[in-house]
């Protein structure tokens, strides 16, 4: 059997063509974390609605029944919590800034009340970035080309109003020099 394909190219599923690669083994790459039991990802949810800081993460029995937590960087602000060795959570403490207020200052907005808020979980049980906004950036594209067809609609329409004014403003001048001269006709007629 023959290859219609010359060897070393690479075929139309991404496999490069070489003596025997029929025998080759078919690769492919999914998230680890698809690979975890539904009842596994239902516990590591319900665990996960109780941890809101990396502290209270850091603090979950470290190697009991799975869960292991590991600080990211020096300063305590990044850990990655992990369930039965596959990553499910990054924990971020934000940069917060203390302002000492001057007699006559305003209460600012968006004050923490509770130094939680400083935290940011981000769960790797979600879907993507790409597929979480997959809906607003298919909307946001379809609105960007109606607008452009709207754009060029309005210039056509202006093009065509332009038009309009200025054979307008050549009737009515048309028209005031045959009722001017219709005028000096009559005018002379009546002498």
């Amino acid at each position: 059997m023959k290859s219609i394909i010359p060897l070393g190219k690479m075929g139309f599923s991404g496999v490069r063509y070489h003596k025997g690669y029929v025998y080759d083994k078919l690769r492919h790459t999914v998230l680890t974390i698809n690979q975890m039991s539904e009842a596994d990802k239902r516990f590591v949810q319900a665990t996960l609605k109780t941890i809101v800081t990396g502290p209270d993460a850091f603090v979950l029995p470290d190697g009991t029944n799975g869960w292991a937590c590991s600080k990211l960087d020096l300063q305590g602000k990044s850990y990655v919590l992990s369930y039965r060795g596959i990553e499910v959570a990054l924990f971020y403490k934000r940069q917060l800034h203390e302002i000492a207020l001057q007699p006559g200052d305003r209460y600012p907005e968006g004050v923490c009340q509770d130094p939680k808020e400083a935290w940011m979980r981000l769960d790797f049980l979600g879907l993507s970035a790409e597929k979480a906004n997959f809906v607003l950036g298919t909307e946001h594209k379809r609105l960007n080309e109606e607008n452009k067809i709207l754009k060029d609609r309005l210039q056509t329409l202006d093009d065509l109003n332009y038009q309009l004014e200025k054979e307008n403003t050549q009737l009515k001048d048309r028209r005031k020099q045959d009722l001017s001269s219709k005028g000096k006709r009559n005018g002379k007629r009546k002498r």
